[in-house]
């Protein structure tokens, strides 16, 4: 064939990239290691590192109406200047107690969120004033007499305190628990992190003892030491408790009952201030503090017979200070139940909170560390490479560090929440899912004989993984950008930062993965290393480790893949057979589990909302959180609660505009307070308004009238004013606008109200703010049902009221106690709203990428069962929807939607094939060992998260490992299911995109034929001498004629193939001779040239991530008998097996690399796989050949 007769085809860019990628590896790697380095630099270098001081920030919903009327408001009462006065009231006593004086100092900070105590002010180097603790409405302990010389002062809210119980959950009122109590009391105080922190007497400079059970029983046995008490001293505490426990219950016995001390003189009996209550009960403190703080509601309630819990006050104040003492109990034999002792430390509270947890978060990313660890084993032993392991790891890393880098410096994002760094998780989880792909295809493209140059299978590899990979980053990317939508200011930044990290992975999983692969097959991966340097070390010293290690690195390799058959035969034939033949039993079952899901989500028991007003941070095993979860077994904290129960308070306000210009994303960013100028207060019509609204106020039912009076109104209060003629020179009612406003300002001067309430007054002295304050008949509630009639009942009327307002009043709004029910309305709204823009997305890139109607909608049917079986999951295991629920349950179908979306589109690439049955058998046999793999290493990730002690990171280890294993049995058993019985058939509802090739770009095929002839005789030169490219060459124009003359019927055959078996069916179709009326040629080809590559072949569409092509079809010799058998058309197209699915065009040549006695002989369905192209406007045909 003449060379100018050949017409090479342009390469396409994603051809020209894996030329790129097989011969510049190294150049990318280099460059992108580089790059990465940089941008890391940048971000430690001007310290840019996330800091995480408020755990909670950010918790709030940022956009919602009633965000921005409270936003409003507090930038109202901080304009100026001027902060709305604290509603906290402390009392100072006058005695003053020693600190130590090497003792770090600093103030008395909260616990954790609903530890809400007010701070200890005042502390210095020298001193520490005493000062009590009291929550809003709680009372003061009064002064308080102690035995002299035993304990230094009282016990504080302030001070760290401890809840301890017997180990085997005993009695602790006998002698033995008091002992117990005693020696754990002893054993404490002996540790140098508690002395370093510890209260010193002033007068004898010895450590304060610990307000607890056994120092108090031994105060009032008149015991210097708990560990001189004795059975009858416990006995005689105990009836005088008994004696005083009803009075304390009554009432009468009070913190202020004591007597007082006054230079060492107790005064006489006619000064007690709680007459009636018996003398050995108010002589000092100590019954009253033992009722108060140290016994716990159970032995109250049962008159001391037992107790289970008891508190320990310790002489330390809670402050960051006491982190150390905090550390040494937990870590040392106190608070592990399988610790030494009896006695077990159960809850602590030292005012640690933000610290203890910015430490525990720094901790616990060990756990994340661990389970990447675990994927990283898993993924070697998977792929064979721990070089292609270790450098997917590093790409995962990348990810995070680019992503930061733009999360920071070009989104400009100031605001960091703790909840981004289980991004880290999830790419780990999606970073593996993309090397198990890619390892899978480059697996089965190196298996491919005649794929020929490496560049090809770099392509064929990098065509099918980057389709894959593309689809699941961009369906969990878009799926966490949903997450945008939700009202919360910490969720919006996680599904920012998040959906980021994926979409800079996808672009490492398509350039840094890839030239891995390159790299790791051109010069061996670590396993190969391992076998071939195992031998050698061996033979030189059987005891050396390393010798040792690689040996047996070889044999574990080696003994996992015996074991690869078995796992082939389950997922390739023992699977598809039970799914398939199953089919009605598992539509039936997953569909009554998808309806019993529905049930438990909506009907009972359902998702609660979150019942507390603050956000547990910890796991229910850790000190801090047992402390939360038991404190109101106590008084002390129990009454806090009670006095925490106010009634909730309402604010209408005039003059300002309830606009909220702060950042959306940053909550420390207020905005400013901007002023209606509308609002004008002095106008007569305004005047008459605002008195008739005062009235109709009065008439509500939210309106307390037991605690306001009639004139509780501030308009009623001021016309009852003037009408003492108080204001000279007014007239009547409604008053003209300058004596109105003289006469208000005279009236606020002369009975002033809190800072901002009532009219303001500008710098003009002119009203430019109005507002009215009352307090409603409802207590707060956490109940969202309650809060949200009172706001509905309120903003109805109110919205009504304001119809009939002039234009100078209507642009009133009003605000109150409704932060907590906001963020649960916004919670509802937003979880709901972003799931449901999930699923759309997730349907989109279903379609678009199919291009399937009838399979994307199953899909996700699929997919929306899947989300319900996992939210019933969290439901039953008693999860409330709160912020964190509500970013987990947010993951769902980015999680979720990848397993599923594989079998799609395995099942749409297959559209050749008329048979519901079959289509699903081959998605089945290619994909399910695939993601099973995927999902391993993402249930691994998970399950190694529970043990951390935040509680978020447990939260999410549980759901990975919950929606993993419900997505793998959805999309592997209920999905094929319903593909089996509903799946399209054929091209059933099957789209295209839109192809140019034939306007423009479509080869001929006759041309495409003649290059392969003369690429074939290039190969040929190679190998041979003299003579033999004449004989190839007539080889080729030989067969070049067999295929312009199909009727022929000439059979060519090799006798040098015919015991190799290499056989080739040559078809020539042409719109001339319709393709079934063909017959088939049967020729051979030469196993010396069966590896030769061309480009004879065009690709039209898509094929399925594990398929690929074969090639070589060109290399023939002229065959010297003839063919025992010719078939026709029909009978290839209906008799042989179709197994594989191509969609190509360029060649009319199929190519079978099989015994052709399984086709002449046999006739049965043990024949080479022959798959007809279906395409009218493409009659060539291309099928893969077999392997088997």
């Amino acid at each position: 064939m003449p060379r100018q007769l050949v017409r090479r085809r342009k390469k396409t860019v994603m051809q020209r990239y894996a030329h790129f990628l097989a011969h510049h590896p190294f150049l990318i790697l280099t460059l992108t290691f580089c790059a990465n380095i940089v941008l890391l630099l940048v971000i430690v270098c001007t310290d840019s590192l996330p800091a995480f001081d408020d755990p909670q920030a950010g918790f709030e919903p940022r956009g919602s109406l009633i965000n921005q009327r409270a936003q409003a408001w507090r930038n109202f009462l901080e304009r100026d200047g001027v902060v709305q006065p604290s509603t906290r009231r402390k009392a100072t006593t006058t005695k003053p107690v020693a600190a130590r004086q090497n003792a770090p100092v600093q103030e008395i900070g909260t616990g954790n969120g609903d530890a809400d105590y007010d701070f200890v002010e005042g502390l210095r180097n020298s001193t520490v004033k005493e000062n009590v603790f009291s929550s809003s409405g709680m009372a003061s302990l009064g002064p308080i007499t102690q035995p002299r010389g035993f304990f230094c002062s009282r016990p504080l809210l302030g001070h760290a305190k401890l809840i301890l119980r017997r180990k085997d959950a005993g009695n602790l009122l006998n002698l033995e628990g008091i002992r117990e109590l005693c020696q754990l009391d002893a054993d404490i105080r002996r540790l140098d992190e508690f002395q370093s922190c510890s209260e010193e007497s002033a007068d004898t400079g010895r450590l304060c003892r610990t307000w607890n059970l056994p120092n108090y029983v031994a105060v009032l046995a008149g015991k210097t030491s708990c560990h001189q008490l004795e059975e009858h001293d416990i006995r005689n505490v105990l009836n005088l408790t008994a004696t005083c426990l009803p009075f304390y219950r009554s009432g009468q016995l009070k913190a202020d009952c004591s007597t007082s001390e006054d230079d060492g003189k107790t005064m006489q009996e006619d000064t007690i201030t709680c007459p009636g209550v018996p003398t050995d009960c108010i002589k000092d403190s100590s019954i009253y503090h033992l009722l108060y703080f140290i016994s716990d509601k159970e032995s109250r309630e049962t008159g001391y017979s037992s107790m289970k819990h008891t508190l320990a006050v310790l002489p330390v104040w809670s402050s960051p200070a006491a982190l150390p003492l905090y550390r040494a109990l937990q870590w040392g034999n106190f608070t592990r139940p399988d610790d030494d002792g009896p006695i077990q430390v159960i809850g602590m509270e030292m005012g640690l909170g933000d610290r203890l947890f910015n430490t525990a978060l720094l901790e616990d990313t060990l756990y994340v560390g661990v389970a990447a660890g675990v994927v990283v084993v898993v993924l070697w032993l998977y792929t064979g490479s721990l070089f292609v392991t270790l450098m997917n790891l590093m790409a995962i890393f990348f990810s995070l560090v680019v992503s930061y880098f733009l999360y920071v410096f070009v989104f400009r994002l100031t605001f960091f929440p703790f909840m981004n760094l289980l991004t880290c998780v999830i790419i780990v989880a999606i970073g593996a899912d993309a090397l198990v792909i890619f390892a899978r295809l480059w697996h089965l493209a190196k298996t491919e004989k005649d794929d020929g140059r490496f560049e090809k299978v770099v392509h064929a590899t990098f065509r099918h993984a980057a389709q894959a990979i593309l689809v699941s980053s961009l369906t969990a990317s878009a799926a966490l950008f949903s997450d945008i939508v939700n009202p919360i200011i910490a969720i919006r930044c996680f599904s920012i930062f998040a959906g980021l990290t994926v979409l800079v992975h996808l672009f490492f999983a398509v350039t840094w993965m890839p030239a891995c692969f390159v790299v790791a097959d051109k010069w061996g991966s670590s396993v190969y290393v391992c076998g071939v340097f195992a031998g050698t070390l061996l033979s030189c010293d059987t005891k050396s480790p390393v010798c040792r290690l690689l040996y047996r690195c070889r044999c574990l390799h080696s003994g996992l893949r015996q074991y690869c058959d078995y796992f082939r035969i389950f997922f390739e034939k023992l699977l598809p057979c039970l799914v398939i033949r199953l089919k009605w039993m598992w539509m039936a079952s997953f569909v009554l589990l998808t309806v019993g899901a529905c049930v438990v989500v909506f009907v009972f028991p359902g998702l609660q909302l979150a019942s507390g007003r603050t956000f547990s941070l910890w796991n229910s095993g850790h000190p801090s959180e047992q402390y939360r979860l038991l404190k109101d077994r106590f008084a002390f904290e129990e009454n806090r609660n009670l006095n925490n129960n106010e009634k909730v308070s309402l604010h209408f306000v005039w003059g300002v505009l309830a606009l909220n210009q702060a950042a959306l994303l940053d909550p420390t960013d207020t905005g400013i307070t901007t002023m209606d100028g509308r609002f004008n207060m002095s106008d007569p019509l305004s005047q008459i308004w605002m008195l008739k609204f005062c009235a109709d106020l009065r008439q509500q039912t939210f309106f307390d009238n037991s605690t306001q009076s009639d004139n509780a109104c501030y308009f009623d209060s001021f016309m009852l004013w003037m009408e003492t003629g108080a204001c000279s020179g007014h007239s009547q009612f409604p008053y003209p606008p300058a004596t109105f406003i003289r006469c208000v300002h005279t009236f606020s001067n002369s009975f002033p109200q809190a800072k901002h309430f009532g009219p303001n007054f500008n710098s003009l002295h002119q009203i430019d703010s109005f507002v009215l304050r009352l307090q409603t008949s409802q207590l707060f509630s956490h109940s969202y049902t309650a809060m949200q009639q009172l706001h509905q009942h309120v903003d109805q009327w109110f919205t009504a009221a304001l119809r009939t307002a002039p234009p100078s009043l209507q642009g009133a709004w009003f605000t109150g106690d409704f932060a907590f029910f906001d963020l649960q309305q916004s919670l509802i709204s937003g979880t709901a709203l972003s799931l449901i823009v999930s699923l759309f997305v997730a349907f989109l890139v279903l379609f678009f990428t199919t291009l399937n109607v009838g399979v994307s909608l199953i899909a996700i049917t699929v997919i929306a069962g899947i989300m319900l079986a996992t939210t019933a999951a969290l439901v039953l295991m008693e999860w409330q929807l709160s912020v964190f629920e509500s970013t987990i349950i947010g993951l769902a179908i980015g999680l979720s939607v990848d397993f599923t979306l594989h079998y799609a589109v395995s099942y749409c690439c297959a559209e050749s094939y008329e048979e519901r049955e079959l289509k699903t058998n081959i998605v089945i046999s290619e994909m399910a060992s695939c993601v099973t793999m995927s999902a391993v290493t993402t249930f691994l990730a998970g399950a190694l998260m529970i043990p951390s002690d935040i509680l978020f990171y447990r939260q999410l280890g549980l759901f990975i490992i919950t929606v993993t294993a419900i997505s793998l049995l959805y999309a592997t058993i209920f999905l094929p299911a319903c593909l089996a019985v509903l799946g399209p058939q054929g091209a059933f509802l099957q789209f295209h995109y839109p192809s140019c090739r034939p306007l423009c770009c479509r080869p001929d095929p006759s041309k495409l034929v003649e290059k392969s002839m003369h690429s074939s005789a290039e190969f040929d030169t190679t190998y041979t001498t003299g003579g033999t490219y004449d004989h190839h060459r007539e080889t080729k124009q030989c067969f070049h004629q067999s295929i312009n003359q199909p009727y022929q019927g000439k059979a060519l055959r090799s006798p040098s193939a015919a015991a190799n078996n290499h056989h080739v069916v040559v078809i020539s179709a042409t719109p001339e001779q319709p393709p079934k009326t063909h017959p088939a040629l049967l020729l051979d080809v030469d196993p010396d040239l069966a590896d030769e590559e061309t480009d004879s072949v065009g690709e039209l569409g898509s094929v399925p991530t594990s398929r690929g092509p074969s090639r070589g079809t060109s290399l023939i010799r002229r065959s010297q008998q003839a063919s025992r058998g010719i078939f026709p058309w029909d009978y290839i197209m209906q008799r042989l097996p179709l197994s594989r699915h191509f969609s190509v065009a360029g060649s009319s040549v199929i190519y079978i690399d099989a015994d052709v006695r399984s086709v002449t002989s046999s006739m049965g369905l043990e024949g080479p796989a022959v798959l007809p192209n279906r395409r009218e406007d493409v009659p060539e045909v291309w099928v893969r050949r077999t392997t088997e």
